[in-house]
This record gives structure tokens, sequence and C-alpha cells, in this order.
């Protein structure tokens, strides 16, 4: 059987590629158990293994061998996506961090698998719109957030959907508040 010149060629540079492929560049994956942490002048935690910043991802599992948490590192600080599961394996918790700070979305879920909170940072700081969800997938509250101060509508909800509370801030300050208990469950 003769192969088309093109596929050689693309075999050939594969070959290529991998006898010249940087051995570090795989990734570095150790229990956490065996990183030490220190802060350093800035307050971050940096993790070390065998007296080095560490570069990798560190994980720790239950007893049953289930992964607990997964966590990346990046010349010592936390970098990158981070996971906390249920021992059933479910997610917990995820969100992202760089260098060394919260940023983005950060998610919880309730065991069950359904989402308990969707909270958004930047620079460390709640930014956004912060939800919850009660068990049943009813949403709980919605609250805005301005570097790391309530700016804007805080919103409760009973358990059956039902605004119950309405709150305003401007800049950490509660400015107004409304309560709708008529027909509410709670």
């Amino acid at each position: 059987m003769k192969l088309p010149l093109t596929i050689i060629v693309m075999l050939l540079l594969l070959q290529n590629c991998n006898q010249h492929s940087d051995p570090t560049s795989s990734i570095n994956i150790v229990s956490t158990s065996e990183l030490s942490f220190e802060k350093n002048e800035k307050g971050t935690a940096i993790a070390y293994h065998n007296d080095s910043p560490f570069s990798g991802k560190a994980i720790s599992k239950y007893k049953n061998g289930q992964s607990f948490t997964e966590k990346n590192y990046q010349k010592g600080i936390q970098e990158g996506a981070w996971l906390i599961y249920y021992e059933n394996g479910n997610r917990m918790k995820s969100g992202v961090v760089k260098n060394g700070q919260k940023e983005g979305n950060s998610y919880e879920w309730y065991e069950s698998g359904q989402k308990k909170y969707e909270q958004p940072y930047h620079n460390n700081q709640k930014h956004g719109k912060w939800l919850s969800w009660y068990t049943n997938g009813v949403k709980w509250t919605e609250r805005d957030f301005e570097n790391d101060v309530l700016n804007g509508k805080v919103l409760v909800w009973d358990s059956l959907g039902t605004l119950t509370k309405e709150y305003t801030y401007q800049k950490g300050e509660m400015v107004d508040k409304q309560f709708y208990f008529e027909n509410t469950n709670e």
C-alpha cells in the first residue's frame, strides 16, 4: 500500500518533534501532602516540593481513592483551575486563580450535583453578580458586588421562587429595603 506524500511528511515531522520534545514540559503531579507552604512578603502562600517552588498539579484523595482536591501551581504560586470534590465524585467547588488570586467565576454545588453558588471575582475581590440557589434549583439570592463591596440590589426569594426581600446598596451602605411577605412560605 502506498501512502500519500503529505501523510509521510506529517509522520516524519511528528517523529522529529517527539525526538526533540522538552521533558520538563510534562505536568508534574504530586500529592498535596508532599508540599510545604510558606508566605512571601505579600502574604501569598508559596508551595514547595523538595525545597524548591513547586510547578505542577497537587492532588489529594479520600480514603476510597476518589479525588478530593486538585490545584495547579506555577513556581510555587497557585495558578489556573482548582477543584474540590465530594466523596461521591461530584464537584463541591471550583474556580480559577491567577498569580495566587481569585479571578473569574467560582462555583459551589450541593452534594446532589445541583448548583449552590456562583461567585465572580476580579483581582481577588468580589465583583459582579453573586447568585445562590436552593437544593431544589430555585434561585435563593442575587447580590451585586463592586470591588469587594455591595453596590446595587440584593434580592432574596423563598424556596418556591417568590421574591420576599429587596435591598439597595450604594458603596456598601444600605439605602433602601423592601419586604414582601404576602404569600410566602418562609
